[in-house]
């Protein structure tokens, strides 16, 4: 009598980060380009470029505060529930006392 194979249990890991969605729509409006100048940690223009076209899933997380840093905003590590309450990341204005995102 021959074995069966196991069913892999399925990964509950989403398919991308959703930080990685956050940055991406709060840096919608610059280049990658601007990104890389601005960014001052060296967060290549071919890094923001893959993000866009969905090539990296899960990024470092210090090209995600460098990339946010660049467009103006500071990484908060405080998690919120959306209306679902399902935790998701804040960010913040770089300015004093600025309101979370």
């Amino acid at each position: 009598m021959t074995k069966k194979a196991k069913k892999k249990p399925l990964s509950r890991r989403p398919n991308r980060d959703p930080a990685l969605t956050m940055v991406l729509n709060l840096i919608a409006d610059m280049t990658p380009t601007e990104i890389s100048r601005t960014s001052g940690h060296g967060v290549s223009t071919t890094t923001i470029s893959a993000w866009r076209r969905g090539k990296t899933r899960f990024p470092q997380h210090y090209t995600l505060v460098a990339a946010l840093s660049a467009a103006g905003y500071e990484y908060v590590p405080i998690i919120k529930e959306d209306k679902a309450g399902r935790p998701r990341l804040a960010v913040r204005r770089k300015a004093a006392n600025a309101p979370a995102i």
